[in-house]
């Protein structure tokens, strides 16, 4: 502990930072949620292993089980080789929204960060496609259009006005909406866009 207290120490130093270190016992995921919310955390930041299979059930579970429980915002971060340092980009923050209040939560959060970082925001909003049963043509081909049709332009709408308040904000902005599986579309669409960070 002493050591990567030392390292970090070493990586922060002139940067107005401090570092201590702290030894729990008990079950991690438990311990990191009470120490964050006794000493009032603003961050929890995180490393995801990106495991798969009992990896992922013994080890990965652990970030996974803070996400769900935590209070306070969080930072993951997939783990890189060892002795791969991190380098600033220009590249943008990506905000998945779905145009509900609460979906909307990490955006102050992602603003202060472009501030921060002299950095673009993307706002997404997927919309997921309606699969009915059975024959698609007619009335029922012609509701489905309808449909989607009627949920693009309310994300249009919404998604505009989010991005013209943050460019009003001084915050550079832009917006895309897909149709597909959420998850998916995320992930593809911070691949493509090659973002530095998703706020979710």
């Amino acid at each position: 502990m002493d050591f990567l207290r030392r390292r970090l120490s070493q990586k922060l130093k002139g940067k107005n930072a401090t570092v201590k270190s702290v030894l729990l016992t008990g079950i991690p995921q438990v311990e990191i949620l009470n120490y964050a919310e006794k000493n009032n955390s603003d961050l929890i930041a995180l490393t995801t292993h990106g495991r798969g299979g009992i990896g992922r059930w013994v080890l990965g579970s652990i970030s996974d089980k803070v996400i769900r429980a935590a209070k306070t915002p969080l930072l993951v971060i997939h783990s890189k080789k060892s002795g791969e340092e991190p380098k600033p980009t220009d590249k943008a923050i990506l905000v998945p929204l779905d145009g509900s209040e609460a979906g909307e939560a990490a955006l102050p959060y992602a603003e202060a960060l472009a501030r921060a970082m002299n950095k673009e925001i993307i706002l997404l909003q997927v919309l997921e496609a309606v699969v009915f049963a059975g024959d698609l043509s007619g009335e029922v081909a012609a509701y489905s259009e309808h449909l989607v049709q009627a949920q693009w332009k309310a994300a249009e709408d919404y998604l505009s006005n989010l991005a013209k308040r943050l460019r009003r904000k001084k915050v550079a902005s832009r917006y895309q909406i897909l149709l597909g599986a959420p998850a998916n579309e995320i992930a593809r669409t911070a691949s493509e866009q090659g973002v530095d960070l998703i706020a979710i």
